[in-house]
Order: structure tokens, then C-alpha cells, then sequence
């Protein structure tokens, strides 16, 4: 007689995994960790405390971390077989004077002279994905068209993936994310001698590469790198907890509001600002925004004001009290008129 068969599904192992990964421990610290430099210092100002999160990370959120890491590992493969890799996951501490210490892994230390063929060999016989391998050859594609026959500076390498909406806002404003740019920018201060660094971006959908570079004498990320550590330093040293964030912004390199994923996807979303879930914070505010937006294009056109447009205005000067000088502004950029027009 034959036994019945268990039943099993794929997608509930693959999340109950997730629910097994022991989620990291909060405690008061005296320092900053990298990855939040230019971060809310708020959520900042809790973790350092040792607050328990009301908000901790969710499934969909493990996934895209973990998504992330493929990408990762993907890279330090490469890296490793072409000889480029000199070190990878070096902690990096760097103090100002009377400032909180940072300390953070960076992701790589890469230079020297590329071994592509080695590369390429590495790449076919690794029975990585198809997908993953194609990503793969991509990199060192893209890296021999650039620099084949020359001997690499070294430099710390970020390697950061992005859904596409991202990598759209990344490629159009032609500028790193500011929490990664600081963050790279710790690293290279970090090491003594290392001159620069390069973030490099993977999209998840369709594997378009950008790459930005990031060195230790630029003098406007120091001072926004000096100005972040000393504002969070003045907050913990005082034990004064820092303003919440504003739940809408308004983005100058788009023209457009949005609201603010800082306050979306905090750790004490519902300690701080009172909403239970992302998805509530965003459900309050999408309409909203999407209203404001609609009718900031009609101020720029300068075309005729409706009651609800009128009314619209108003609410809006009740969160951007500076609702006419971004009109200014906007009117001011050749670009976002164009833009406009076209549609």
C-alpha cells in the first residue's frame, strides 16, 4: 500500500526561511555606523539608544536585501578570478575630532592589473545562473572596453542594486544616492591610502550599469559629511531627541513632491509618526501628493486656476509654506518647462 505524499510549497519554505534569519540585535552604541550616514536622525538617534524598533524590516524587505546580496556576491566572484579583488568587507573607523567615531565594511578593495581571460574562463565554468552570468560578463565587458592593458588605481568599489524607478532617478539626475555617496566617502577617508572610490550600480530589471566616483578631497562631501556627523554627535551627546522628518519633500531635481521614503520605511514608523504600516503612511498621503503635483505643473504653465486647484494651493502652503518660490524656481529651469510641454 502506498503512503500518502506530503504536500510542500516552494514559496512558503523560501519565506519561512526568512523567519529563521535571527533578526539583528539593537543595542546602545556610542558611535555611527556607516550606512546611515546622511540617513533620518531620528531613526538614527533610537537605534544608537538602543530602542526596540516598532517597525523592524519586513519579509518583502528581507527579500530585496537578500536580492542585493546575490548582486554582491556576483561581483566579488568576478573580482576574485580576474585578480582585481585586494580585499573585501575591511572595517573601516574614522573619527573627527570631538565627533561620534564611524565605522563601517566596505564592500571592496579593487586594483591592479585585470587578468580577463582568466575572467571570462572563471565565468563560463562557474554554473552560476544563466542570468547571473550574463551580469557577470557584462562587468568585465564593460571594464575591459575601459581599461584593458592598464594597470588599475586601487580603490574602494560599493556595489549597490536598485529596482528600476531608482535606477531612473539615479541615471536621470546623473548623481549617486547621498547616503552611498557618504558612505563611500567614510571609506576613503578611512584608508590611508586610498585616494578614491566608486559606486557601482546594478539594476535588478534589466542589469544597466552606472558607475560614479567618489575622492577623499572633495570638499563639498566633507563639509556635508562633517555637518551630518556633528549634528547626530550634538543630539546623542545631549540626549535630545532630533525633529521628526517631513512626511512629503519636495525633490529640486525633479520639480516634483513625493513623499519621503526616510519616514515610509523607518524602523519606528509607528512610534514616531503614528501610522502602522508603511502601506498606511503611503495611503494617506499618495492622493495628496499626486494633487499637489498635478497642480504645481498648472501654476508653472500658468494656466487658469480652478476652485479645486485654489483649494489644492492652499493645503499645499499648509506643508510647503515656500509653495511660491518653488514655483519661481521651477520657472526658472528651461528643462522641467520642456518636459512639461512635451507631454
Amino acid at each position: 500500500m502506498t503512503k500518502d505524499l506530503a504536500t510542500w510549497s516552494m514559496a512558503t519554505l523560501w519565506n519561512d526561511s526568512f523567519r529563521l534569519i535571527p533578526p539583528k540585535e539593537i543595542v546602545p552604541r556610542n558611535y555611527i555606523y556607516a550606512s546611515e550616514l546622511g540617513g533620518s536622525f531620528i531613526d538614527r538617534y533610537y537605534k544608537m539608544m538602543g530602542e526596540k524598533p516598532t517597525n523592524p524590516p519586513n519579509f518583502r524587505s528581507l527579500r530585496k536585501f537578500e536580492a542585493g546580496n546575490f548582486f554582491e556576491f556576483i561581483l566579488q566572484f568576478v573580482l576574485t578570478r580576474s585578480g582585481l579583488l585586494k580585499q573585501s568587507q575591511q572595517r573601516v573607523k574614522f573619527g573627527l575630532p570631538n565627533m561620534l567615531e564611524v565605522s563601517g565594511r566596505n564592500d571592496f578593495v579593487v586594483g591592479g592589473l585585470v587578468d580577463y581571460e582568466a575572467a571570462k574562463e572563471a565565468i563560463n565554468i562557474s554554473g552560476l545562473p544563466e542570468h547571473f552570468s550574463f551580469v557577470a560578463a557584462n562587468v568585465m565587458e564593460y571594464l575591459k572596453k575601459k581599461y584593458e592593458n592598464e594597470l588599475l588605481e586601487e580603490y574602494v568599489l560599493e556595489c549597490k542594486s536598485a529596482a528600476t524607478i531608482t535606477f531612473d532617478a539615479i541615471e536621470r539626475k546623473n548623481t549617486p544616492i547621498n547616503t552611498h555617496q557618504l558612505q563611500l566617502f567614510h571609506y576613503v577617508q578611512g584608508i590611508e591610502k586610498i585616494n578614491a572610490g566608486k559606486i557601482f550600480y546594478i539594476c535588478k530589471d534589466d542589469l544597466r550599469l552606472q558607475e560614479f566616483d567618489i575622492y577623499k578631497d572633495d570638499k563639498d562631501l566633507m563639509q556635508t559629511y562633517i555637518k551630518d556627523i556633528e549634528t547626530i554627535t550634538y543630539y546623542y551627546n545631549n540626549k535630545e531627541i532630533p525633529p521628526k522628518c517631513d512626511q512629503v519633500i519636495f525633490d529640486e531635481g525633479s520639480f516634483n513632491f513625493r513623499i519621503n521614503l526616510q519616514v515610509e520605511w523607518s524602523n519606528y514608523l509607528t512610534k514616531v509618526y503614528g501610522y502602522e504600516t508603511p502601506e498606511q503612511f503611503r495611503k494617506t498621503w499618495i492622493k495628496q501628493v499626486a494633487s499637489f503635483n498635478r497642480t504645481f505643473k498648472r501654476c508653472v504653465n500658468g494656466d487658469k486656476m480652478t476652485a479645486l486647484n485654489l483649494e489644492t494651493i492652499k493645503e499645499a502652503k499648509n506643508v510647503f509654506p515656500n509653495w511660491d518660490d518653488l514655483v519661481s524656481l521651477a520657472l526658472q529651469n528651461k528643462e522641467f518647462i520642456q518636459e512639461d510641454e512635451s507631454e
